[in-house]
């Protein structure tokens, strides 16, 4: 599953809505949003200060996230929050290790609901998760 090949009429994208709420977040914090909001200088610290071992990480991450949403939208068809927010645990583990705190932030939200057993905003949790995982395939 190719990640920009986001099945438009089973999400609404509106990554308005999401940046706002970060902006929102982040100003408190006295950061500003920046797209993904990835730090390159801790994924490349991660990796070893390894640029081909970071495009590696940044690829199996793709491909994992990838993995993760076709599981996500499985779980929230048949409205099972528990495996929704065991796959979005997946990919907020995944996006921290690399530092990519738009889509860990994404995660944790949608993976939060999940546990509560609250899937009234899943869909458009989930997809301003899709629209950053789809950014995520630019990075480099």
């Amino acid at each position: 599953m190719v990640l920009n090949r986001v099945d438009k009429d089973f999400f609404q994208v509106d990554k308005r809505i999401y940046y706002e709420q970060f902006d929102r977040e982040n100003a408190k914090k006295g950061t500003t949003m920046v797209e993904l909001g990835w730090d390159r200088a801790f994924a490349l610290e991660q990796s070893g200060d390894d640029e081909e071992m970071l495009t590696e990480l940044l690829k199996l991450f793709c491909d994992s996230s990838s993995s993760d949403m076709a599981k996500i939208k499985q779980a929230y068809a048949v409205k099972n929050a528990h495996e929704l927010a065991a796959a979005a645990h997946s990919i907020k583990g995944a996006a921290a290790s690399l530092g990519i705190e738009g889509i860990r932030q994404c995660a944790h939200d949608l993976e939060k609901a999940g546990n509560a057993g609250d899937l009234s905003n899943a869909e458009t949790m989930m997809g301003n998760l899709a629209f950053l995982l789809n950014k995520a395939n630019d990075m480099k």
